[in-house]
C-alpha cells in the first residue's frame, strides 16, 4: 500500500512498525508505552492536555460538564447522553479539531498541544467559543503566532 514519503520519514507506531517504515513501536514521548491508536489519541501524557481543552470549550459553550472517554475520542460521541443534536455536533467538531490537533503535534514540530488546538478551533471561528472564562487552556491565540505556528 502507498504511504506518502514524509509519513513513512516519521511515523514511529505499531502501524508503521508492522508496515515496516518505523523501528520502534514505542511512544516517542513515553517510552514505556506501546504507541497503539489509543495511546496516539488518548493516553499519551502529551497528549491528553487537548482533551481537557474540548471539555472545556464544550463547557464554555453549554454550561453542561462532560467527560470524554477513549472511545468518544476515536469515533466521536455515538451514543444518547441527554444531549441536543446542536451539542452532538459542536462536541463531535471540537473532537475532530483535537485529533488532527494531534496528529500536527506529533507529526509537526512539537509545541503546546493547547495552542495548536487553541489556533485550529480559531481558525474554524470558532474562538470565541473558547474565550470564556470557563476555558482553562492557558495560552491565547496571540502567543500562537508568537510561536510562529
Amino acid at each position: 500500500s502507498f504511504v506518502p514519503r514524509h509519513t513513512a520519514c516519521k511515523m514511529q507506531s505499531s502501524e508503521g512498525v508492522k508496515m515496516g517504515i518505523a523501528t520502534s513501536n514505542k511512544c516517542p514521548y513515553c517510552p514505556n508505552d506501546v504507541d497503539f491508536i489509543e495511546h496516539f489519541f488518548f493516553y499519551c501524557s502529551k497528549i491528553k492536555p487537548v482533551w481537557k481543552c474540548v471539555q472545556d470549550a464544550f463547557y464554555g459553550k453549554f454550561d453542561k460538564t462532560i467527560k470524554l472517554s477513549k472511545t468518544d475520542a476515536l469515533l466521536g460521541i455515538v451514543e444518547n447522553r441527554n444531549l441536543s443534536s446542536s451539542m452532538v455536533k459542536y462536541l463531535n467538531h471540537l473532537i475532530l479539531i483535537a485529533k488532527m490537533s494531534i496528529s500536527k503535534y506529533r507529526y509537526g514540530t512539537p509545541t503546546v498541544i493547547q495552542s495548536i488546538f487553541e489556533y485550529n478551533v480559531a481558525l474554524r471561528n470558532m474562538w470565541t467559543f473558547l474565550n470564556t472564562k470557563y476555558c482553562f487552556c492557558t495560552l491565547s491565540l496571540h502567543a500562537m503566532w508568537i510561536c510562529n505556528l
